[in-house]
């Protein structure tokens, strides 16, 4: 009972902290940090706390035994209590910080801030996720498999070349088999044979539970993920390279040469795993840094930019009026 009422104090703080923004009143910021101030012991020990050790061994003195204890530790793994507290411990963290001035009113928590391309909504908008084949289950950014080794592409964002650098990130609320990476229009998947992203020529992925990177064949790579962790996902279409991150930390060039034509953002999750997706809507929660002064741009702002090219397309003339010439006899 005290731990489900500490978590339903986290996801209240949680909404606080999510609707403020830089242009805040002191007040706002002086009620939240006084708040925080106040619980900081109760916060931090929260965020030691797992949730699914710490109701499975409440089950475990019961009648709950075997299997029917892992399928609740599966259900419980799935939720987004683990995500949320993920968020919430970089927030404890940065409130706990000497470096830091707690009677400040300048709160800075980057994660949670809108993307300064547009508002919110309207990048959430411009964000749609296809199925290409299986079965899955989509929520705004929450992508779960249904059924065995669905694909999914992001939709609108053909990458071409000589473009820049474009990132993405995918938060793991399951910790099981995915493959995440890029795929192009020639892409072609099978899911009953068990074919995703970076089983087909014109695909590349990174797969974290096996530690490989997929492109037909694999070859070890990176290390293995874990429930909670957050991969960034990073592409140069000038020097035509692939890199991934796992909580920030830069696992190398991936892929080198590859046919960059109509890249899209893409990724297969087997059942049952689930991923939530950040494209740029919001902040990133680890930034790649620039690379000989070429900063990155969100796979967002490539949506932003065709939509705002349709709408230039699709806008009706401006009429030009101009005087009758007169012309003598």
């Amino acid at each position: 009972l005290a731990l489900m009422h500490q978590v339903s104090f986290l996801r209240s703080l949680l909404v606080k902290c999510t609707i403020l923004t830089r242009e805040s009143s002191s007040c706002d910021l002086e009620n939240i940090t006084s708040v925080i101030k106040k619980n900081i012991p109760h916060l931090l020990s929260l965020a030691t706390v797992d949730p699914v050790s710490a109701v499975c061994n409440l089950y475990q003195s019961s009648s709950f035994r075997g299997v029917q204890l892992d399928v609740l530790k599966n259900l419980l793994k799935e939720g987004d209590i683990p995500f949320l507290e993920k968020i919430a411990l970089r927030l404890w963290k940065h409130f706990r910080s000497p470096a830091k001035d707690l009677r400040s009113s300048t709160i800075s928590i980057d994660p949670l801030y809108p993307s300064s391309l547009a508002d919110s909504d309207t990048l959430n908008a411009l964000v749609q996720l296809t199925a290409l084949a299986g079965e899955v289950a989509i929520s705004e950014t929450k992508v779960r498999a249904l059924t065995h080794f669905p694909s999914v592409r992001l939709s609108g964002a053909a990458l071409e070349r000589m473009t820049g650098r474009w990132f993405y990130e995918v938060t793991l609320l399951s910790d099981g088999l995915m493959q995440l990476g890029w795929a192009n229009s020639l892409f072609r998947c099978d899911p009953i044979c068990g074919q995703g992203v970076g089983d087909h020529i014109h695909s590349w992925a990174y797969d974290g539970l096996r530690s490989k990177k997929w492109n037909v064949s694999c070859e070890s790579y990176g290390r293995r993920w874990k429930l909670g962790d957050t991969v960034g996902v990073l592409v140069d279409m000038d020097l035509l390279e692939m890199r991934f991150y796992l909580n920030g930390e830069d696992l190398g060039t991936a892929f080198e040469d590859f046919s960059a034509y109509e890249l899209h953002p893409a990724f297969s999750l087997n059942v049952r795993q689930c991923i939530r997706v950040n494209f740029g809507q919001y902040k990133f929660l680890h930034p790649p840094n620039e690379v000989d002064g070429k900063p990155f741009k969100p796979v967002v702002a490539a949506l932003l930019s065709k939509y705002q090219q349709l709408q230039q397309i699709n806008a009706p003339p401006k009429m030009s009026i101009s005087p009758q010439t007169t012309l003598s006899p």
